[in-house]
């Protein structure tokens, strides 16, 4: 997937605008977000077959994928080493709520949590990543 000319700016502007926005189950949560970051960054909406509007629904589209893993390899290919993550890739930690996907953003990364509705962990808790 070739990344946008623009995508830095992007990315930054899609952060932006997802801070403070409450966590919720089917517009604004750990996939949805990610989602929504490899759209600012190429264009293109991997999220588009997604469709659940609780979390029911987002337990029952993991466990159709094989977990948050699957979903994302089926969207982006096989994972890459945390050392690979580039400013803009998908990463995957294990945080409070379970394994989590979030943004590089480099030293930091971005994922869809409460309360505040985008906090940045440290990047050394990613597990695995996928490249944009």
């Amino acid at each position: 997937m070739p990344r946008l000319p623009d995508w830095p700016q992007r990315l930054d502007a899609f952060i932006e605008s997802r801070r403070g926005t409450p966590f919720a189950y089917g517009s604004h949560d750990c996939c949805l977000f990610s989602a929504g970051a490899v759209e600012a960054v190429t264009g293109e909406n991997v999220a588009a077959r997604w469709h659940y509007t609780n979390e029911i629904g987002a337990r029952r589209l993991m466990a159709k994928w094989g977990g948050v893993d699957g979903l994302v390899t089926a969207a982006l290919g096989d994972p890459c080493h945390p050392s690979q993550a580039g400013r803009g890739d998908i990463v995957m930690a294990e945080l409070t709520n379970g394994e989590t996907i979030g943004v590089c953003l480099g030293a930091v990364c971005a994922f869809a949590e409460e309360p505040q509705g985008v906090a940045l962990r440290p990047r050394s808790l990613i597990l695995k990543a996928w490249k944009v």
